[in-house]
Parts: structure tokens; C-alpha cells; sequence
């Protein structure tokens, strides 16, 4: 069975306020192209279908025109779970409706795992679907007090599965998969949308061994986990700055009728990148109309010593898509100032002292220390403390 595993389209996402739905819809052309060409039987999607909760309009139109084209102009069964930026509520209404064209989605975490089987020229394949819940919920519906962490969750999620003896099976889930028997380092991705605030968000990638393949969301750079039978597709759009350097890809599973899994990665064609540019800005201005490629969505990191005029404005005259500006002395000064004061505790008197000393390369003068305290106290807090 040919499976397109897709993951984290976060349809209606906005980089720096610049609306990628125009992106969006070209790379999901791609992906009705790798369809096509492939002969993919089944597409699923592992959460995070949509940027927010509640997502503009556009945002629902151009997911359901990829759905209408999907379903019923190839009438290929698609199946997809909640992730953590999605509303679980939202996107179940109306399931049992669109079953009907083969369109199996879960939103919302119930106790029992929702199982679909789809059947190919080797027999019958079973899907089961467990959409993002909070460790908080999965406790309260598994009635169990010993589940305090993301692992507890889907450990004991996954026991409650029973699998068919000898019918093939695949998990679709979202969550932030790790293998022990490989070093382990968290990548820190802008557009990553922590699944809690405090609290360690990671799962035990074992806990998927039973399962033929595992079809994973959330992690937006193209991994496998631990096996070759754990995989995220990653992201189709590069959605940060901190993305610049992955390759983005359309990922085709195929599984055979003895349950192995053979992987293959159609790259996508991008046609706005995102990239940096670092320099000096007159070097930048004089090699702009060189660079066949103005249109990306680009960051400038300057190396003056001094800010120049207007410079994002002069640089978006070549560059339409300049999205961030920023000066590695201005960095380097705030990382002197965080430095000197990660060792002890100051007044926010004692922070604006520090900063004017940095900035300007002598001390405060009386008087203008006088005039920084009496601002503080208008505003209520001449005296508390900082980290």
C-alpha cells in the first residue's frame, strides 16, 4: 500500500505578518502531483492541519479544495488527527458525514483509539488514529492516576490498542517522539509550538514498536525515529528562519504485504526560499542586482558598525519580501549586558545604567540618573528586582 504521509501543513500561517497561503496552495499542487505520478492509494495527515485554532476563512477553503481533489476527483481515502495548534472540536464536526467519501478524521481524544482499515491487493491495513490530547485529559478519560507526563500518555494509549493478528497496522499520532539509542538533541524551531509550559514533552519512541509504521506530527524537520518504521515528513514550507536549512520534502510510505516499510522522498520545489543574508550594507546594496533570487523571504544581518538610514526600506526597494534587520553590534551588546548581569541581581535603575554605559561608552550622569529614577517611580517600580 502506497501511503503519502503529510504532517503539519499549519494551512492560514503567517511568517512575519506575510500570509503564506499563496505558497500554500502551490505546494499542495505539488503534492496532488506526487499522487498522481506515484499512485499513492491513501494520504495521511498527523496533525496540525491548520496555523490556529481558529482559522481565517481562506485558510478552511483551501484545505477543502485540496480535500475535494483528494477524495472525490481521485477518490482517495484520506485520514487525519488534531494537533496541537488545531481545535479538536472544529475539526471532527461533521465527521460522520464525510466518512461517507472516505474522509476519516479525530479530533478530539476518546478512550478507545478510532481504527479505519483500508484494503489493498495484499490484504487489509489498519489505520489508528490518536489525536493530540494534553496529559491532563488523557488521564481523566483513561481513569488513570499514574499518567503524569506526555510518555504515561501515549504508553498507556497504546496499550489499550489491540492489534489484529496478522493484519498490518499503521499510527497515525502527534507528538514529540525520542529515541534512547540515539543522541539526542532538541532543535529550537521558531514556529515549534511547545505542546506544554513546563514539563518535559517527550515520548519514548518505543512505545510505537507493535505498529508496522508510525506516522508521526509536530517535529517540523524530516526525521526517523530510532527505526525505520517511525517517521515525520516535516513541514512542506520552510515557516522560520531557524527552517532555512532544512530540505523539504513529500514523503511516500510503502508498505508491503509483509509489513516492511521502503521510504522515498520527493523534494519540493520551493518558490520563495527563506534565507539570510549577512554583510556589510553597501556590499548587500551592490551585489542586489546580481541575485536572481529577491523574491525569497529574507533576513539581513548587517556587520556596520553604525545603523544605517533607512536601511530596511532602501533594501526592500531590491528585496520585497525583507521580513527582519538586525546589526551583530547591537547583539553583541545586548549579550554583554545579559553576561554581566546573569551573575546577580539589579534594580531596573541599575539595568538602564548598565544599558546607557553599554551604548554610549561612558556612565550616567548624575542628572540623568536623577531624571531615570524619578520616571520610575511615576511608574511604580524604581526598585524591583531582575534576573
Amino acid at each position: 500500500m502506497k501511503i503519502l504521509h503529510l504532517a503539519d501543513l499549519h494551512i492560514g500561517k503567517l511568517l512575519n505578518g506575510y500570509s503564506l497561503l499563496g505558497e500554500q496552495e502551490k505546494v499542495l499542487k505539488q503534492v496532488l502531483s506526487v499522487i498522481d505520478e506515484k499512485k499513492a492509494e491513501v494520504v495521511v495527515i498527523s496533525g496540525d492541519i491548520y496555523d490556529r485554532s481558529i482559522p481565517p476563512k481562506e485558510a478552511m477553503l483551501l484545505y477543502n479544495q485540496f480535500l475535494r481533489k483528494v477524495l472525490i476527483d481521485r477518490n482517495i481515502p484520506v485520514l487525519a488527527i488534531s494537533g496541537n495548534h488545531d481545535s479538536a472540536e472544529r475539526l471532527e464536526a461533521g465527521n460522520a458525514l464525510m466518512e461517507q467519501v472516505h474522509y476519516y478524521v479525530e479530533g478530539i481524544f476518546k478512550k478507545e483509539t478510532k481504527r479505519v482499515t483500508i484494503e489493498d491487493d495484499d490484504g487489509e491495513v489498519d489505520f489508528y488514529l490518536i489525536p493530540f490530547a494534553d496529559v491532563a485529559q488523557v488521564r481523566a478519560l483513561l481513569e488513570d492516576d499514574e499518567i503524569r507526563s506526555f510518555d504515561d500518555a501515549m504508553k498507556k494509549t497504546v496499550e489499550h490498542i489491540v492489534l489484529r493478528k496478522g493484519i498490518r497496522s499503521v499510527v497515525l499520532a502527534h507528538c514529540y517522539a525520542v529515541s534512547e539509542s540515539e543522541e539526542h538533541e532538541e532543535e529550537k524551531i521558531d514556529s515549534q509550538k511547545p505542546l506544554s509550559i513546563g514539563g518535559k514533552e517527550f515520548v519514548d519512541a518505543k512505545c510505537f514498536d507493535k505498529f508496522d509504521y508510525t506516522a508521526l506530527g509536530h517535529l517540523h524537520r524530516r526525521q526517523k525515529v530510532g527505526t525505520d518504521k517511525v517517521h515525520y515528513p516535516g513541514t512542506l514550507l520552510k515557516y522560520s528562519f531557524s527552517e532555512e536549512k532544512h530540505q523539504k520534502v513529500i514523503l511516500l510510505v510503502d508498505l508491503k504485504g509483509d509489513g516492511s516499510v521502503v521510504m522515498e522522498e520527493v523534494p519540493v520545489e520551493l518558490e520563495k526560499n527563506v534565507r539570510t543574508i549577512e554583510g556589510r550594507f553597501e556590499d548587500i546594496m551592490e551585489q542586489a542586482l546580481e541575485d536572481l533570487h529577491r523574491e525569497d523571504f529574507v533576513r539581513f544581518i548587517l556587520e556596520d558598525e553604525d545603523m544605517v538610514p533607512d536601511a530596511m526600506g532602501r533594501l526592500k526597494q531590491y528585496y520585497p519580501n525583507a521580513m527582519e534587520l538586525r546589526y551583530v553590534f547591537r547583539e553583541k551588546e545586548i549579550s554583554q549586558i545579559l553576561s554581566k548581569t546573569a551573575d546577580r541581581k539589579h534594580t531596573v535603575s541599575e539595568m538602564a545604567e548598565l544599558f546607557y554605559q553599554e551604548n554610549y561608552e561612558e556612565e550616567m550622569s548624575v542628572a540623568l540618573k536623577e531624571e531615570v529614577s524619578e520616571i520610575l517611580k511615576e511608574l511604580g517600580g524604581e526598585e524591583d528586582e531582575t534576573n
